[in-house]
C-alpha cells in the first residue's frame, strides 16, 4: 500500500478576479489494497469554495472579489491522506487615485504627492509612472521643475519642485496584469512680486524716492 502525492499547478497565479483560474491535478496516485489506484481529492479554494472529485481533471474557478488566496489540495486513499497548498494573487483592474498638496502658490513650490491607488492595498505586482506637463501660462520663457528628496518617475508617493510659474498638469499612469488606468490634475505656480529700482542722480540733501 502506498500513500498518493498531493500536487497541483496554477496556469498562471496571478491574474484578474473576473477571469477563470486553471488549477491542474498532478497528484501521484497511491495504491489501495488489491492495486487499486483510485484517489479521492478534496479541494479547497481559499473563499470558501469547497468540494470533492476522484479525477485528475483541471478545475476552473473564478474569484468574485480581489485578494490572495490559499488553495488546498487533499489526497486519500486507503493508506491514508497527503496535503498540498499553494497560493494565488487575483488582482483588481487598477484605479489611479492620488492627492497634492497644496495645488497652488509661489515660485519655488514644493508639492507632495500623497498615492491613493488601489492597486496599493492590493496583492501582486504593479507599476506606476508620473509625469508633468507644462500647459503654459508662466512669466518666464520657459517651465522649470524637477523631482526631489530622491523620488522619480516611479515613485509611489513622489515630491516636485516647481521653479518657474505657469500651469502644470501632473499625470499618474498605474498598471497591473489586468490594465491601466490614468488620472490627471493640476498645479498653478505664481512668480512672486519683484522690485525694480533705478538708480537716483547724484544728490546732498534729503529726498523722497517714487518708483
Amino acid at each position: 500500500y502506498t500513500l498518493p502525492e498531493s500536487r497541483f499547478d496554477i496556469v498562471d497565479d496571478t491574474g484578474c478576479f473576473q477571469d477563470s483560474f486553471i488549477f491542474v491535478n498532478q497528484s501521484t496516485p497511491g495504491f489501495n489494497n488489491n492495486c487499486d489506484s483510485t484517489d479521492f481529492f478534496l479541494w479547497n479554494l481559499g473563499d470558501g469554495t469547497i468540494f470533492n472529485t476522484s479525477d485528475f481533471s483541471p478545475q476552473s474557478h473564478q474569484y468574485a472579489n480581489p485578494g490572495e488566496y490559499i488553495v488546498t489540495l487533499t489526497a486519500s486513499d486507503f493508506c491514508g491522506i497527503n496535503v498540498y497548498v499553494d497560493t494565488l494573487c487575483a488582482q483588481d483592474t487598477p484605479i489611479a487615485s492620488f492627492i497634492q498638496t497644496p495645488d497652488s502658490g509661489c515660485a519655488p513650490l514644493f508639492v507632495d504627492m500623497t498615492n491613493t491607488s488601489n492597486v496599493l492595498t492590493d496583492c501582486g505586482d504593479y507599476l506606476m509612472t508620473w509625469s508633468v506637463r507644462s500647459l503654459g501660462g508662466g512669466c518666464n520663457p520657459g517651465p522649470s521643475w524637477v523631482f526631489r528628496d530622491s523620488t522619480n518617475t516611479n515613485s509611489i508617493d513622489p515630491r516636485f519642485t516647481f521653479n518657474t510659474s505657469g500651469r502644470y498638469e501632473i499625470e499618474l499612469i498605474v498598471m497591473n496584469t489586468c490594465g491601466m488606468d490614468t488620472i490627471y490634475d493640476t498645479v498653478t505656480v505664481q512668480e512672486p512680486p519683484g522690485v525694480t529700482l533705478q538708480q537716483p542722480t547724484d544728490f546732498c540733501d534729503t529726498a523722497l524716492y517714487s518708483p
